[in-house]
Parts: C-alpha cells; sequence; structure tokens
C-alpha cells in the first residue's frame, strides 16, 4: 500500500485481550524453506508451515516513523498482540533511519524487534528498502549487512526486497555497470512507434509524469523513459480490456496469452530489467545468508508475472486490496491462483491483504478476511499476512486509517477474533492442509476440513447447526475436546456422533472468563448438543471417549502399554493376519462408527490402521476387513507426481493396472511376503521422499490402499529396513478425535 507520514499521536488505550487458546510455536533453531515437492513452505521440524500475521509499521501514531521515535516498550505490547491475534510472522520495514545506522554497523534497534519477536514466538519477514534510494549498489549494502547479521538467527523468515516495486522503480534505478537495464534504452520506439517526440521533452519534464525524474537525466534518457512508460500503460489498457473479455480472467496471466504477442519485445525489456534490479542485489545477499528465501512484494500483477519471479525469488508475494464483497475477494484468489499457475513450483504469499472498515463494517468485513484466509490456506498458499494490525489516528485517509485488526484503543476487531483462533488451529492440528470454503452473499461461508469448522453469516445447518444473534463468524476446532468461538453471541448445537464419533459421555461443557474456565449449561438430546455461546469467549466442549484407556476385559488381551482391549473377531484376524508387526497395538476400544457408505459398523483402531467388523459377511475371510487409510489419507494428494498414474511398469517393477502404479525392490517383497493385496491392497503411488515429522527424518516411502511403506536405509540388511507408517493415528489425529 502507498505509504505516507502521519501527524498527531493518540494514547495508547488498553492492552490487548487474550483468548485463553493455545498458541502457535516457532521452532528453537532452523530456517524455513521452500518444499522441495514444490508449492509450500517447510517449518525447520520439515512440518508443513504457513505463514499468519500482520503487517507491522510501529505503533499507531507512530506508523512509518517507528526507528525515529523508537519505543521498545510499546514494539513489546503490539508484539504480543499480534502474537494474541494467531500471528506466527510479522512484517516489518527496513526505513529512515535505519538504513544509516546499519551502514555504521549499529543493530540496537532492529536487533530489539527481532529479539522482541523472537521472545513473542514470531518469525520475521524484513522487506528492504522501503525508502528512497535508486542507487541499486547501496541499496544492496543495507541488505547484505542485514542478512550477514542475521544469517544464524532463527526469528528471520525471509527477506523481501522491496515493498511495490513499481515500473518507476524498475525505468529510473541506478544500476551497476554490468548489468544494463533495457528499459533505459529507446529500442522499443522502432518497435511500437514515437509516443512523445524529442520536441515535447521540455513540457513531459514539467508534467506530472516527469516531474519525479532526475533533472540531471539527459534528454536520451527522458526520451526513452517517456516512451517506454506510454508502451507500459497501452500494454496495462490491453490486459484490462483482455480481462473483462472473459470470466475468471486475471491480469496476472495476460503477458502468458497468445493476445499478448505484440507485447512480447516491451515484456522481455521488463524481465530483462527485473532480472538486473534482482540480480544487483542478490549477488550481495545470497552470499551473506544463502539458505533464507528471497522474494519480493508486487502489487503490479503484471510485473508480478514475469517469469523472473520464477527463476530469482524462492517465494512469489502478492498484494491485494479486494471490493468488501465476495466477488472482490474471489478476485484476489483468482490472481493467487494463476501466479501459482505461472510458477508452480514456488510458494505464493499474500503477503498484504486487507479489507478497510471504511468501506465495511467490521463484522462484514471480518467475514470477508476470515473466508479469504480459509480458502488461501485450504487451497495450498503460503500464507497471509493482514494489512495491518493496528488502525491508524484519524488524521488522513479514512480508507487507509483502518484496515487494522485492532482498533486505536487496542481492542480486538472480529477478523483479530477469527485469526487468533485460526493461529490456535495451526499450533494444534495434525491434519494437512486442505479442506473447502463456500462463499456466498450476505457474505457467508462454510470451512470444513477433517478436524475443524469456520462459518460466517448468522446461521448454519448440519452436524454444526449456528444461530447467532447478528451475521458474525464460528470457529471451532476438535483436539480429543472441541473449542469454539463466536465473533456474536448466539447458540450452536452440535451432532456428536458425526463430529466426535469416539465419544462415550460429555464429561464437561466451560466458558472461558478472564484467566478461568467456568461450567456453562448445555442441552443434551441424545447425540445432539446445544448451548448458548457468548460473543469474544472461548468456550469448550471435553468428553469421554473409546480412546481413552481401559481396564483389562475378560476374554481379551490387553495391551497396557496402550491401555486397550482386543477381543473375539478382531482378536482373531489380528493374531492370523500379522500382529504387532503389521498393525501395531489397538489404539481405542471396539465402536460403532457411521461409516462412508451409511452402514454403521464396529470399528476399532490400531496404530497402522483399522479394522471394521462386516457382520454381512460373518464367518467368511471378509468378516473383518481393513480400512482404506492409505487412500483416505493421501486423497488430497493425487496431484502430486508420485500419485500420477503411470501407463507402464519402469524396467524391473511389477505393475498394477488397477491403480496405474508399480511395485519393485525392497517393497515389493515385504508385500509379498507380509499379506500382499488382502492386509495392503493395491500401491496408488510411486516411491518418493517424504519427510515424517513423527521421526524427524527423510524416508522414500510408498503408499498403498491400507498403508504407506517406508524404507529405513539405517536397518539395511535386517527385517526392520521396510516399516509401516502409522495410519491409524495419523488419522486418529487428523481427525481432532483425542
Amino acid at each position: 500500500m502507498r505509504r505516507r507520514h502521519l501527524i498527531g499521536a493518540l494514547l495508547l488505550l488498553a492492552v490487548a485481550l487474550t483468548l485463553g487458546l493455545v498458541w502457535p510455536t516457532r521452532a528453537a533453531d532452523g530456517i524455513v524453506r521452500v518444499n522441495p515437492a514444490g508449492g509450500g513452505l517447510l517449518r525447520p521440524d520439515g512440518r508443513p508451515f504457513f505463514v499468519l500475521g500482520y503487517n507491522y509499521e510501529g505503533p499507531f501514531d507512530q506508523a512509518w516513523r517507528m526507528w525515529q521515535g523508537f519505543d521498545r516498550a510499546r514494539i513489546a505490547d503490539d508484539l504480543a498482540r499480534a502474537r494474541a491475534g494467531g500471528a506466527n510472522t510479522v512484517r516489518i520495514f527496513v526505513q529512515h533511519p535505519l538504513p544509516d545506522e546499519i551502514l555504521a554497523d549499529d543493530f540496537t534497534k532492529l536487533d530489539a524487534v527481532v529479539q522482541l519477536a523472537a521472545d513473542h514466538e514470531l518469525f520475521v519477514l524484513v522487506t528492504f528498502a522501503d525508502y528512497a534510494e535508486r542507487d541499486l549498489t547501496a541499496l544492496a549494502e543495507v541488505g547484505r549487512r542485514i542478512a550477514a547479521h542475521y544469517r544464524d538467527h532463527p526469528a528471520i523468515l525471509a527477506y523481501d526486497l522491496r515493498n511495490e516495486p513499481q515500473f518507476f522503480t524498475l525505468a529510473t534505478a541506478i544500476y551497476p555497470a554490468d548489468l544494463p537495464a533495457p528499459l533505459q534504452r529507446s529500442d522499443l520506439v522502432a518497435i511500437y512507434g514515437e509516443r512523445v517526440a524529442y520536441a515535447d521533452l521540455p513540457a513531459y519534464r514539467a508534467s506530472a509524469a516527469g516531474r519525479p525524474l532526475p533533472a540531471s537525466w539527459s534528454d536520451d534518457r527522458v526520451y526513452a523513459y517517456a516512451n517506454n512508460l506510454a508502451f507500459f500503460r497501452a500494454m496495462i489498457a490491453d490486459a484490462e480490456r483482455w480481462v473483462l473479455a472473459a470470466p475468471g480472467r486475471s491480469a496476472i496471466g495476460y503477458l502468458s496469452s497468445p493476445e499478448a504477442a505484440g507485447w512480447r519485445p516491451l515484456a522481455e525489456a521488463l524481465d530483462g530489467t527485473l532480472r538486473a534490479w534482482i540480480t544487483a542485489q542478490t549477488r550481495a545477499i545470497r552470499p551473506a545468508d544463502p539458505a533464507r528465501p528471497i522474494t519480493v512484494g508486487w502489487s503490479n500483477t503484471l510485473l508480478a508475472s514475469l517469469p523472473v519471479n520464477g527463476e530469482l525469488l524462492e517465494i512469489i508475494s502478492y498484494h491485494s486490496f479486494p471490493r468488501a464483497t465476495p466477488a472482490g475477494i474471489a478476485g484476489t484468489l483468482t490472481h493467487g491462483a494463476t501466479l501459482r499457475r505461472l510458477f508452480p513450483t514456488r510458494p505464493v504469499l499474500f503477503e498484504e491483504v486487507g479489507i478497510s472498515n471504511a468501506n465495511a463494517d467490521e463484522q462484514t468485513s471480518g467475514v470477508l478476511e476470515g473466508a479469504m484466509l480459509l480458502r488461501a490456506y485450504s487451497e495450498g498458499f503460503a500464507g497471509y499476512l493482514k494489512w495491518m494490525l493496528t488502525d491508524l489516528p484519524p488524521v488522513g485517509d479514512p480508507v487507509q486509517d483502518r484496515y487494522g485488526g485492532l482498533r486505536t484503543d487496542s481492542s480486538a476487531k472480529p477478523i483479530h477474533r477469527i485469526m487468533g483462533a485460526f493461529g490456535a488451529y495451526l499450533a494444534a492440528t495434525a491434519a494437512a492442509p486442505g479442506g473447502q470454503v463456500v462463499v456466498g452473499d450476505g457474505p457467508t461461508y462454510r470451512y470444513e476440513t477433517s478436524d475443524a469448522f469456520y462459518a460466517g453469516g448468522s446461521r448454519t445447518d448440519g452436524p454444526v447447526e449456528l444461530r447467532l444473534d447478528a451475521p458474525g463468524q464460528l470457529a471451532l476446532r476438535r483436539r480429543g475436546a472441541m473449542l469454539l468461538l463466536a465473533t456474536q453471541p448466539g447458540s450452536v448445537t452440535l451432532d456428536l456422533r458425526r463430529l466426535m464419533p469416539a465419544y462415550r459421555t460429555v464429561s464437561a461443557a466451560e466458558r472461558r472468563d478472564d484467566a478461568a474456565w467456568v461450567p456453562i449449561d448445555i442441552v443434551l438430546t441424545g447425540d445432539r448438543l446445544t448451548l448458548a455461546i457468548a460473543a469474544d469467549r472461548p468456550h469448550r466442549v471435553q468428553f469421554t471417549s473409546w480412546f481413552d484407556p481401559v481396564t483389562p476385559q475378560a476374554e481379551c488381551q490387553f495391551f497396557a502399554e496402550t491401555g486397550h482391549n482386543l477381543c473375539g473377531a478382531f482378536l482373531a484376524y489380528w493374531q492370523r493376519a500379522g500382529g504387532l508387526t503389521i498393525f501395531g497395538y489397538p489404539i481405542s476400544e471396539a465402536f460403532p462408527q457411521l461409516q462412508a457408505d451409511g452402514v454403521t459398523r464396529t470399528v476399532q483402531y490400531f496404530e497402522r490402521n483399522r479394522f471394521e467388523l462386516h457382520t454381512e459377511h460373518a464367518g467368511t475371510d471378509y468378516e473383518v476387513l481393513l480400512g482404506l487409510l492409505g487412500s483416505e489419507l493421501s486423497s488430497a494428494r493425487r496431484g502430486e507426481p508420485a500419485f500420477q498414474p503411470l501407463s507402464a511398469a519402469p524396467a524391473g517393477r511389477e505393475f498394477f493396472a488397477a491403480t496405474g502404479h508399480s511395485l519393485g525392490g525392497a517393497f515389493r517383497d515385504y508385500w509379498r511376503n507380509h499379506g500382499g493385496l488382502a492386509v495392503f491392497g493395491y500401491p496408488i503411488s510411486e516411491e518418493f521422499q517424504e519427510y515424517r515429522p513423527e521421526t524427524g527424518q527423510w524416508y522414500t516411502v510408498q503408499y498403498f490402499e491400507r498403508n504407506r511403506f517406508e524404507y529405513h536405509a539405517e536397518h539395511a540388511g535386517t527385517p526392520f529396513a521396510v516399516q509401516l507408517g502409522l495410519l491409524g493415528n495419523q488419522w486418529v489425529d487428523s481427525r481432532g478425535w483425542r
């Protein structure tokens, strides 16, 4: 967004409100890296990482002047509020007088902010060059010094070369002699024709377009700039017409379309200039901190689409401030999806995004931003950084003043509450990113994933029946218990059997008031639980469950390791088909569960699978069948290369036409010797490398309908070289059932 200085000052009136939830934790050391499989980020421990947080310009009445009137205590309070609002990351900006201090080797202020962020378990995305400096060598030196200083600091997430560079930024920069910029030449005039003649240059220099140019520039430089800018504006106009000609188009996709063929010479000049602009900085910064991702914060759709972004940047960052409508946020997601299509191996980050409360009331903007955030997460984007943490004093543009997640008195808006709840969810979930967001008029939205439910509006039906007194939002997550937060008062009815299939009884229902959980009244009718929900207060429903440890039962085998019994047909099958080696210990008792085919069956979960009792096959080999946990857990990964079907098997491997996948080597031997098709099902992927967070190691793995094979090279030549994944644990935990 456009930066502007602020005048006046207001007192900070209140401290942040806490939601009393569990917040995301940052790893003690290491660096967030791009997933080598493409498209996302990985934590230092190898788990998926979704960037969530706020852009931060300093205390609300010192925005863009944070480094001038530096106030460590107020910054610390703000970072605590960002943390309470779900943040795992804050984005900060290098502005005057910080560059001069860095060049003088004075990191006192920047060190203080980075350490405060680390103290609050926040990553920091550092945006360089948020000040007027055209000399790229000078900019690169400041960036190099910052990168070298923080090379080993675990709180740094990434470096952003500049906030929202535009045509002017690229065309007027001072480039090193060995990195010429095509936009600073007039070669394109021969292709597109003269738009500004030499005779018109005096008037051009005095115009709004020409006044920002250095007075020392020669007529040749001004001539090249004026004509290239005219060509660029004409290309933008063509891109806008192209977008309007068909639904679902984004200007980001224009340059790769056949209709843009006539603009290829200009696009190549832009790409070449951007290459020089990025290289002039990164060749100094990368040696200083080789492992840290680098990005650029783009708001210009055409510049964001240039190919060199995918070559020289690890993260593609995009800024968007959509209209306060469902169509507006859909447009933002379309821009992001187009960037992902152009750069499939690069994470795409919504680095600056928000809706001003000058354009929509707080509940409406909260619903729209909540839907946008959840779509970004469910659709595989790298993250969402709200613009900005706090509203600004009402002394300037009322639209820009009211983008904050917090008001100027530090009280939380609904979006801050929902981001706080979502940050708690990210910290606790064992589920992979996914699910589906449905956005409707109103505005409304509904998001369901394996262990969470979010809704915007005032009413939902189904397993979560929501009735709010006025439009707002509900956040619900499951982790053994159910935790709920609403931004408006009302009531919620929960279908416990569908949401928590293994629940036995409700043991407690509570609301958090200040620092304590207090009991609340509920109405329990069969498996339907209804409670009144207060606004902005966490609520919790706790259960006893079939996953809770029990005492030994007669005529069963009891496993003290997990506190569960194994009886009857399930015990007989477990003993016959491989026992502990193949299935692991039981992690639940047997209990009735509604299956995907609409039939309720007795099931029991084990560390590596689920047993299902099919009474229609009683007395046959098919009385006990295994759950298709391999297929179910990998269902969202069918687009990954390893899961793509083959037309034929590679040499030396057995091919299974039923799924289009092959099997060979140690995995084939294990499959044949330990039950084959009946126990493991068909292969549904090829072999590939996968990080396993439960061990902290990378393994060669292959997925089957009913399990995952892992090759442990440290046990090569022993019976333990091939081991089975703990898919029963993974399935149960990804549903939040314990």
